[in-house]
């Protein structure tokens, strides 16, 4: 089930001017993009007036992420496209609402491009790492045949200039029977040929098109991605506390510790991990088990990189009537228009006019008028899609049962 914001309403106005005149509910609409130095550098300004040289924005949003990817395209002279591909990964990009209010937030991931028929590309960055380790078998050597013995880490390796310049991406290698030295040797060549994001060309001679490059953007959220989760503590905690343990294990410090917006969630879990598993994959694993009662759960991080953490509601925010020519999002209730960039994943939409005269129902799922909105697509200036998603307990069920989820 989707909704959606459809036609053209104008043209695409950001930065400041915006003639003629588009859509918007107050208005003149006018979006600003921005690009900073990446937060492990500092927070220098690139370019303030970055949305004025766009060929187009998309923004994704996710119940399971929140701030999920932006990607946009930029058409200019061969030295702004060269400092995007050599300078680019890992660029602090902030997209602001018409009221300067930040409506997404991550950083560079990827960055491909067109300089006449060369086509040049660098990335990804979290596919770069550049702290790595080894976990590898002994190997006793005393007994015919050699057997294979405990499984045991090296030390981590680190090539602090990446890390300077890219931020710190962990990655655990396994391998099988090997020696302390053998293994050690494994993670510093591996150490060498990854830490640097890849880079890629091709000349296709006889073709040339348009000077342009494509940046591909992801929230911080991915970020839980670049670092590994072990925990010596003991016992039982909640899953609020373990999800708390692991943000504040990020080596970058990009995730907010204001954990204002987490909700309290006393269903326990084993404090204990030792398997080298990413933040991402734990974080996924806690989300899906919901709480007590089986109920689903949603994390994003969002604004100012604060982690939203809660129970997915039981009443819904927006609301849209499939007749009005205008396609408006509205406030559920209220009526007040909403512009496509307000749409939250995570949150239901009531279709006033689905299914006219059928009764309300008290559990929003079993209601085909309420769309669970599982993921938002924004093409700037006014293209919206909302994407449905279900809502059900059983999943939560089956994540405590150790036989997986399907949620997160």
């Amino acid at each position: 089930m989707t909704g959606g914001y459809g036609g053209a309403y104008g043209a695409i106005c950001y930065g400041g001017v915006c003639s003629p005149p588009v859509r918007g509910s107050s208005g003149v609409q006018m979006l600003t993009l921005i690009a900073k130095e990446p937060l492990w550098i500092g927070t220098g300004l690139i370019d303030d007036d970055l949305a004025f040289k766009v060929d187009g924005i998309q923004v994704v949003w996710t119940p399971i992420g929140g701030y999920w990817s932006l990607n946009f395209s930029l058409r200019g002279n061969q030295d702004l496209i060269e400092d995007w591909l050599e300078n680019g990964l890992g660029r602090d990009i902030t997209l602001y609402s018409p009221a300067l209010v930040p409506i997404w937030e991550g950083a560079v991931n990827q960055v491909s491009g067109n300089i006449g028929a060369m086509s040049l590309g660098r990335g990804p960055l979290l596919d770069a790492p550049n702290r790595v380790r080894t976990i590898y078998s002994t190997v006793d050597t005393s007994v015919t045949p050699p057997a294979v013995g405990v499984r045991e880490p090296t030390a981590w390796a680190n090539d602090t200039d990446a890390q300077a310049k890219n931020g710190i991406v962990e990655r655990v290698i396994s391998v099988g029977g090997a020696t302390a030295t053998s293994a050690a040797q494994i993670r510093d060549t591996r150490l060498v040929d990854l830490a640097e994001p890849k880079s890629s060309e091709t000349d296709n001679l006889g073709s040339s098109t348009e000077t342009h490059v494509n940046v591909e953007c992801l929230g911080y959220y991915h970020w839980f991605k670049a670092f590994v989760f072990n925990s010596t503590t003991t016992g039982l905690q909640s899953v609020d506390a373990k999800l708390q343990a692991v943000i504040n294990a990020d080596p970058n410090g990009i995730i907010s510790t204001d954990f204002t917006n987490i909700a309290t969630n006393a269903t326990e879990v084993g404090a204990w991990e030792n398997d080298d598993r990413k933040a991402a994959s734990i974080i996924k694993g806690l989300v899906a088990l919901g709480d007590a009662a089986n109920n689903r759960y949603v994390l994003g991080v969002y604004r100012d990189r604060k982690v939203h953490y809660n129970a997915v509601p039981t009443t819904p925010k927006f609301q849209r009537t499939l007749a009005d020519p205008g396609q408006w999002l509205e406030l559920f209730g209220s009526g007040g228009q909403l512009d496509p960039w307000d749409v939250e994943p995570g949150e239901w939409t009531f279709y006033t006019d689905l299914f006219t005269g059928r009764s309300q129902s008290t559990v929003l799922r079993t209601d085909p008028r309420y769309l669970f909105v599982e993921q938002g697509t924004f093409d700037a200036p006014w293209s919206l899609v909302m994407q449905g998603g279900e809502v059900n307990r059983g999943d939560q069920l089956l994540a405590k049962l150790g036989l997986g989820g399907t949620t997160a």
